[in-house]
């Protein structure tokens, strides 16, 4: 989990939301996201992101800015509303 500028948070595959919540309290009022123990970016967010605050903030995966993917091929890309909005 690191902590970028303007109040965006990197998560890497297989952190789970314990580790989100210790790295950024202090900083952050608010994380929202599935239980503690339950994967980041796994089975939550594939799933949508519903969470106690989706009402507020809509679903998990609207607040992604990108994600780094890899392609079939082994292509390592970017995906945001910019680059690779297909994927």
């Amino acid at each position: 989990v690191n902590k970028v500028a303007h109040d965006v948070i990197s998560i890497k595959a297989g952190a789970v939301w314990d580790d989100v919540i210790e790295a950024v309290k202090g900083d952050y009022h608010v994380v929202t996201g599935g239980g503690r123990t339950v994967s980041s970016i796994g089975g939550w967010l594939q799933g949508g992101g519903l969470s106690f605050s989706s009402r507020l903030y809509g679903l998990g995966v609207d607040q992604v800015i990108d994600f780094t993917v890899v392609l079939t091929n082994g292509t390592i890309v970017t995906a945001d509303a910019c680059a690779n909005s297909d994927l």
